[in-house]
């Protein structure tokens, strides 16, 4: 975004997690079954552009957008295979992060305004986000499969837009209603058991 890029197009080179996690080894996946991812990225892409958010677009944007993407994708396959509770992996990992950005400030520096706004802002990413939503990240991949846990990402930029609507009553389009309804039912569809699957259950 710092780069010129619009939220809508980082929502869109994001929505290719799912279709990645599944290319660079992370499960196996039926014609059927990818069918489904690109008709769920297409409803997402429907939604963005029904938004009215894909102004901008920046050959460094769109760079860091896919390695962003990548970065996502490829630790979600590390995360499944690593005997760590959600716990352990989640402290490593903001540890990780802790002496890269403090060692960051101390290079280039670093001044906050703070406010009651911004305090707020901070708060609701450290508890809610960086730690209830990584913690939760991490429990779904080690519970499910990295591929049926990465498809939950395209429901990310429909909730953004859907809390947009109810807080700051942003107008909803036609069109992004219908792209989000492809969104939700091709979630559903990719995280109903095969036929194969079902038989093996079955039997």
């Amino acid at each position: 975004i710092r780069y010129e890029l619009s939220p809508g197009l980082v929502s869109i080179v994001l929505g290719l997690q799912p279709i990645m996690t599944i290319l660079f080894g992370g499960d196996k996946a039926s014609p059927y079954k990818l069918l489904i991812l690109l008709i769920g990225f297409s409803g997402l892409g429907l939604a963005i552009f029904g938004a009215k958010d894909v102004s901008q677009v920046t050959p460094l944007g769109v760079s860091f957008a896919i390695l962003s993407v990548m970065a996502i994708s490829i630790g979600s396959l590390f995360q499944k295979t690593i005997p760590m509770t959600p716990l352990e992996s989640g402290m490593l990992q903001n540890g990780c992060a802790s002496i890269v950005f403090v060692a960051t400030s101390l290079i280039i520096g670093w001044h906050v305004n703070w406010s009651p706004n911004f305090v707020f802002s901070l708060s609701w990413m450290i508890v809610v986000v960086s730690t209830g939503a990584v913690l939760l990240l991490f429990y779904m991949i080690q519970r499910n499969s990295a591929s049926k846990v990465s498809v939950l990402f395209y429901l990310v930029p429909i909730l953004t837009m859907f809390s947009d609507f109810i807080i700051f009553d942003t107008e909803i389009t036609t069109t992004t209603i219908m792209g989000a309804l492809i969104v939700i039912a091709s979630i559903k569809l990719f995280s109903l058991p095969s036929r194969r699957t079902s038989e093996k259950m079955l039997s």
